[in-house]
């Protein structure tokens, strides 16, 4: 504890005009993270502990007030594991009950951070490029399949999404992708990383955001959230609405198969990878969605190859 506070001193500075309360806040789903809420006179803010943080201080820092928790510090260079200091906001996570009344408004958030265009930054982790996407879906699977993951019952049916993915690949317009965008994604979008308060949203957890095109960024929201058909029709035309990038839905269009079996298998290892440390029952849940977003990620290439 005594570490937390000398932190939290060395990283509000000027700002600490009497005593720091801690309290510890649960961490988010990925458990990547240690969080707290300091509390310093009548001030409150979220403290960030963890091994990498300067990629969503950078964020933070290219964030129009209201988007987001302001950036009050970030880690400094050369500080490992933190902290990063940034606004509290009084909100609650978005549930995917409470999603449905607010996807033209949620769309509207996303599209004002996509039209930022930092000149430098991380790039995002997941590839922008249809060629790029198809070769990480291959390197995962075969990940998945040396390390027992994937049965050899399952390997055949996931060979054939991978066969289903390269037919997709093949029928779209290279053209499409001859410039590719480069704007500020989040990375991890998620009914969880959306805070809400009447009417107001925020974007939160910013640890995956980068550089990237924001047709991958809708495709990671929407194969890990899924929507009605008649739902992903009204938050995208409600996107497009606010959105200059007028090509963005045809690149959606073109990247959401690959982006879902890309997610889905990534999701797949890191529950293997994070076999030890978390709870059983939290790998548990982990392994049955992911198996569920595996199952609606083949299914959609099934799909791609007989919609017209």
């Amino acid at each position: 504890m005594m570490c937390c506070v000398h932190s939290l001193e060395d990283a509000l500075g000027g700002l600490l005009g009497g005593r720091v309360v801690l309290r510890a806040l649960r961490p988010g789903p990925g458990r990547r993270n240690q969080l707290a809420e300091a509390r310093v006179g009548g001030q409150r803010y979220v403290l960030k502990l963890g091994a990498a943080l300067a990629r969503e201080a950078w964020a933070l820092g290219a964030l129009p007030p209201g988007l987001g928790p302001a950036l009050v510090q970030g880690p400094k260079r050369g500080a490992a594991g933190g902290p990063l200091v940034m606004e509290h906001l009084a909100g609650e996570p978005l549930t995917r009950s409470r999603a449905r009344p607010v996807l033209g408004a949620l769309a509207g958030r996303i599209a004002t951070l996509h039209a930022i265009r930092p000149r430098r930054g991380p790039p995002l982790a997941c590839p922008s490029l249809p060629p790029a996407l198809l070769a990480l879906a291959e390197e995962l699977a075969r990940a998945l399949r040396e390390r027992g993951v994937i049965s050899p019952e399952v390997w055949p049916v996931l060979e054939s999404g991978l066969t289903l993915a390269r037919a997709h690949l093949g029928r779209l317009d290279p053209q499409r992708w001859r410039r590719p965008v480069r704007a500020l994604c989040h990375g991890d979008l998620a009914w969880h990383n959306v805070l809400i308060r009447g009417r107001r949203l925020w974007l939160i957890d910013f640890e995956l955001a980068g550089l990237g095109d924001p047709a991958v960024d809708l495709a990671l929201l929407l194969s890990r959230n899924p929507l009605t058909r008649s739902d992903e029709r009204r938050f995208l035309a409600a996107y497009q609405e606010r959105s200059k990038d007028r090509d963005c839905y045809q690149r959606y269009v073109g990247v959401f198969p690959l982006v879902s079996l890309v997610s889905a298998l990534n999701g797949l290892l890191a529950v293997e990878e994070n076999a030890v440390g978390w709870p059983s029952a939290a790998l548990k849940l982990r392994a049955r969605r992911g198996a569920r977003e595996l199952d609606r990620a083949l299914r959609r290439l099934g799909r791609t190859a007989v919609e017209p």
